[in-house]
Formats: C-alpha cells, sequence, structure tokens
C-alpha cells in the first residue's frame, strides 16, 4: 500500500469508531507518519482527514498523535521547496491564501497582521488612480491622467515602493482619507477589484490552527451519531452562554473571520462585528463538543428591521460550519455551510443544534430554506438528495404542488424498495423554499412584502420623490410620538415601515412604547431586539389596503 492509498483508507475510517476501525486509524497514521507526502493531493486530503481527526478524537492521547501529524507535515511542506505555492488555497499553515475582500476585513488584516498581507494583482475593475487620483498634489496631473500604466504599475509609480507589503499599505492609507461615507469607501474598494495574498507562519492562518481555546474536550467513546431524534433535541433547554471578556471577544472574532478567509469568503455579521460594542456576539455551549457564536453587525451595517445574525459552529473548538437567519420576528430564513473536510460527519446533529440554538436563544419557531441550500445552482445539492436531508427534519415545500409531490415521493421511498428520486424531480423542488414550523402559532408576515410594498407607495404617492417622502414621515411620525431619540439608523431603518403599512389612528399608547422601545434596541442591542419583535403582534396594526395588497398579490406566499 502506497502513501496515497493508505491516506484514502485513513479518510474512508473517519466516520467509523468501532474497536477495529480505531486501531486500524492508528496503524494507519503511523505508516503514514514514515512515509513522504509527494503529491499536493495527498497533501491538502491528508491535512484535512487530520483535521476531522483532532476534532473527533475518541481519546486524548489519539488527539495528541493527530495534532503531532498536523505539525510534521506543516513543517515538512513548508521546508521541501516550491511546495508550498504548489498547496496555495489550501489552508496548510505558510501556503498563501489569494483572494478579493472587503475594504474592512483587508483593514483587519492590516491592523493586526501587516507584515503577512500583500497586494497581488487587479481585476477588470476601476482603475485605483480614478478613485484616489484627488489624493494627489494637483501638479501630479501628468500621473492622474496617465493611462498608459497598469493599476500594478501605477500603484508602484504612486507609491514609490516596489515592496507589495507597503505598497497594500500605501493604498489602505489613501482609502482612509478620502472624504466619503464608510458605505461609499467599501463601493469604491470593492470596484477596483483588488487581489491580495496572505502569507503566515501564523496558526490562525491554517485550517489545523485555526479554532478556539477548549478547556473541556469532548471524546468520541461511541459511533458517530446519524440517527437522531429531532424533536427531542429541539425541546432540550440550552444551558448557558459563555460570558466572554474581550480578548476572548476578539479571538472568536479572529478565529472565524481567518477560517473564512482561507476559503475566500466572508459574511456581514461576522466581518462587521465589532467587539468593542456591547450584544454583538454571544457564545453558546452545547452537547458533545459543540458551540456556536453568534453574532451581529455594527448598527450603520444592519438591516431594516430584519436582523442578519450570522454564525461561526465550531466543535472541540475547530471551526465546523458556519452561515446565518435572517431573523424577523417568530420567522428565520436559515443557510448553514458545513466545512468540506467536516462532512461525513454528525451533519443532521449539527443542524438539529443550529434550529435549536436560534429558536430557544432568539425565540425563531418557524424556519425557512432558501433553494441554494437543496441544489438549485449546487449540483452536489442534487446528487447527494440534500432536499430529503431537510425533509427528514420536517421541512416542506411551500408551493402547495410540489408539497403535494414531496409527499408522493417520500411515501415511494418508503414503500418501494431502492427507490430513489430522479435528477428532474429533486431540481423540480429548487423553485420552491422549504419550510418547518415547530409550533402551531401565528407567524410573522414576510418581510419581503413590506419592502416592495413601500417602494410600490413611494412612487405612486410621492412620485418617486424620497426626500419628500422622508419629510412627509418624520413629520407624521412625530405627531404620533415616534422620534429618533439618538437612534438614527434604527429610526431610518423602521419609519418607512411603520408610516406606510401601520394605521398610525390605531395605535395606543402601549403600542407606540413598544415601537420606540424597538428602534432603541435595533440600534443598540440587537440580539435584544430580536427578542423583543418575537413579543410584538404587529398584524393587528397594519392597515387594510397593505392586508388586502398581501393577500391579492402573494396568496401563496408564507
Amino acid at each position: 500500500m502506497n502513501v496515497s492509498q493508505a491516506i484514502s483508507e485513513l479518510k474512508s475510517t473517519l466516520s467509523v469508531f468501532t474497536e477495529e476501525s480505531i486501531k486500524k486509524k492508528s496503524a494507519l497514521l503511523k505508516r503514514i507518519a514514515k512515509s513522504k507526502i509527494l503529491l499536493k493531493t495527498d497533501a491538502k486530503l491528508y491535512y484535512e482527514t487530520l483535521i476531522f481527526m483532532a476534532a473527533h478524537a475518541n481519546n486524548d492521547k489519539a488527539h495528541k498523535e493527530a495534532v503531532a501529524e498536523i505539525n510534521r507535515i506543516e513543517i515538512a511542506i513548508a521546508e521541501k521547496e516550491g511546495f508550498l505555492e504548489k498547496v496555495s488555497g489550501s489552508g496548510i499553515l505558510n501556503s498563501p491564501v489569494r483572494g478579493a475582500f472587503s475594504y474592512t476585513l483587508v483593514c483587519w488584516l492590516l491592523n493586526n497582521f501587516p507584515d503577512d498581507i500583500y497586494l497581488y494583482s487587479f481585476g477588470n475593475g476601476v482603475h485605483p488612480r480614478e478613485i484616489i487620483k484627488n489624493n494627489l498634489f494637483p501638479t501630479e496631473f501628468e500621473l492622474s491622467l496617465n493611462e498608459k500604466l497598469t493599476a500594478e504599475k501605477w500603484i508602484e509609480v504612486a507609491s514609490g515602493k516596489k515592496n507589495k507589503s507597503e505598497q497594500i499599505q500605501w493604498l489602505i492609507s489613501n482609502f482612509n482619507a478620502l472624504k466619503c461615507t464608510s458605505l461609499i469607501r467599501d463601493n469604491l474598494f470593492e470596484s477596483m477589484q483588488l487581489f491580495i495574498e496572505v502569507k503566515s507562519s501564523n496558526p490562525l492562518f491554517s485550517l489545523a490552527g485555526c479554532k478556539l481555546n477548549k478547556k473541556k474536550f469532548f471524546y468520541h467513546k461511541e459511533e458517530l451519531l446519524k440517527k437522531i431524534d429531532f424533536n427531542k433535541i429541539i425541546k432540550e433547554k440550552i444551558k448557558h452562554s459563555k460570558t466572554l471578556n474581550d480578548k476572548e471577544k476578539w479571538h472568536v472574532v479572529n478565529v472565524s473571520r481567518a477560517i473564512l478567509l482561507l476559503l475566500n469568503r466572508e459574511t456581514d455579521p461576522i466581518t462587521y462585528c465589532d467587539t468593542n460594542e456591547k450584544h454583538q456576539l454571544q457564545l453558546v455551549e452545547l452537547n458533545r463538543g459543540l458551540s456556536i457564536a453568534f453574532f451581529s453587525a455594527e448598527p450603520s451595517r444592519r438591516l431594516p428591521y430584519e436582523s442578519y445574525i450570522g454564525f461561526m459552529m465550531y466543535k472541540n473548538g475547530y471551526p465546523i460550519s458556519y452561515g446565518g437567519a435572517w431573523l424577523f420576528g417568530k420567522r428565520a430564513l436559515i443557510g448553514i455551510n458545513i466545512f468540506e473536510w467536516f462532512r461525513g460527519g454528525e451533519s443532521a446533529f449539527l443542524f438539529a443544534q443550529l434550529i435549536r440554538s436560534y429558536h430557544q436563544v432568539f425565540g425563531a419557531s418557524y424556519f425557512e430554506v432558501e433553494p441554494y441550500q437543496f441544489g438549485k445552482g449546487n449540483p452536489e445539492g442534487i446528487n447527494s438528495g440534500a432536499f430529503w436531508f431537510y425533509y427528514k427534519f420536517g421541512f416542506k415545500p411551500v408551493n402547495l404542488q410540489l408539497k403535494k409531490l414531496a409527499e408522493e415521493e417520500a411515501n415511494k421511498i418508503f414503500t418501494v424498495k431502492g427507490y430513489r428520486s430522479s435528477k428532474s424531480t429533486l431540481k423540480a423542488f429548487t423553485k420552491s423554499n422549504i419550510y418547518v414550523q415547530l409550533k402551531n402559532d401565528q407567524i410573522t408576515l414576510n418581510p419581503i412584502v413590506f419592502s416592495n410594498y413601500i417602494t410600490m407607495q413611494i412612487t405612486s404617492q410621492f412620485k418617486g420623490d424620497r426626500q419628500n417622502a422622508s419629510a412627509e414621515i418624520n413629520t407624521k411620525l412625530n405627531q404620533a410620538g415616534i422620534n429618533q431619540r439618538g437612534n438614527k439608523n434604527a429610526y431610518a431603518q423602521w419609519s418607512s415601515l411603520i408610516y406606510f403599512c401601520i394605521n398610525l389612528n390605531k395605535l395606543s399608547k402601549k403600542n407606540i412604547r413598544d415601537i420606540n422601545q424597538l428602534i432603541v434596541l435595533k440600534e443598540e442591542n440587537e440580539f435584544e431586539y430580536v427578542k423583543a419583535l418575537v413579543n410584538f403582534n404587529i398584524e393587528p396594526l397594519l392597515k387594510p389596503e397593505f392586508i388586502n395588497y398581501y393577500k391579492k398579490k402573494y396568496p401563496n406566499l408564507r
């Protein structure tokens, strides 16, 4: 058996925890440890396999063996000339990571790891000359008008620096000097299509070293959980959230940003989470070594009336999945992405724990999943039959015809031996969101409808003049006792919904107090805002014309 075969064999045993398989894993690990990793595919697969083993160890000895082999591989790869470049983007320590990221994330890298970030290249975006030429002296008109230099060469000439690390620092300092709002600065930065490179010996920038510090480790003494009791898990009370000091909060943020960076990804709640603000990060401890960090973006980045609460889930401290939920009262549109090297583990258990957490921590009782999660534009979701993964949890298509089709297909799967849904059927399911309702109570209205209705009213009532509309909204809301009171962002996010969709004449003093409190919480503490909105019954306050619009325009929308 050569090293490639041994690695494949080890990979195939990961999800098995019999006494025989545990011995086999240990023997294969010792065999591979004596060999050289010759192929880049071997290196990546073996590295990811070792991370799975470290996070799912059956005892302390097995955990230490996996970690020791990770360290050996990292050193061996770094010492092999030119090999780090071959494994770029693999997440192996010291290997380069290249990608286009947000202005905020690049600033985070420069502020915390200035020696590890480099300007790499530009795509076909706006030339940096067009964005920062006004930072030059007026007498430098030749440089500001020069259209012959490529973006890379122009940066080199304008900065007077050949070092790529110094160039990115110069570029960011010039963006800092732009006189514009932070959102406009973000858009300008994105328009350049700048690609950076991160090369670091900091363990944070490796799949194996990017993890939380766990004092209590869960060891797998038995087989992985493949079959679960979803309803039982949902009802099991979450005992506590871990209280974090500022240092611990920043470590959670750093780990979560770094693991996504290694995959060329970002999410707004994690990128724009500011630990200097209170109530934007919460760490929940769960069963079997799982913990979930919930993130909220800073106030200026939050959604109007909805709340995008992102998450990062960890297994014995190792990041295992990420995603988020768009919450509006009891309603949640939810998405989860399990990291590739952790697939084949306890996926059903992870998803159940995620639903349990959003249900108990934030009060959501109705969950929807978008089609991408089970196959739309996602061939892997079709090939794996991901629709049935969700169906087992009680998720059904929102579309009534597809809901009936799913029931018929489920009956065939149950009664006809060897029956599998065709790809065309699985693709048909992706024409609808799917949902599950944990409690038989009233669902908060779909926020999409509010947004479309508000646009329609602005164009019909105010001829599209949003400045005029804003002035009228402020006047009427102030007369009703609803005002900013220092919560400018949240007021702007709620005011148009209140004016166009709520009957101001029906508001009681308690209604007004509740609405003002929601505006305060939306600005100051989004986690508490989500919980307060669950208990705020908006439906009786809505205008009849809005309700009629909802029923007529969206008769099949839940």
